[in-house]
């Protein structure tokens, strides 16, 4: 669903590869929720 490569998965699931803000909307948008949120005072 995010047309990326195992190993990338893999990486982030390890914590030795960071998020793009790409690929974060992506997560997003294959789990139909927000994984983030900016908080605004």
């Amino acid at each position: 669903m995010l047309g990326k490569k195992e190993s990338e998965i893999s990486k982030w699931m390890r914590g030795t590869h960071n998020f793009t803000i790409d690929t974060i909307t992506s997560i997003e948008n294959a789990l139909g929720t927000p994984i983030l949120q900016i908080a605004t005072d």
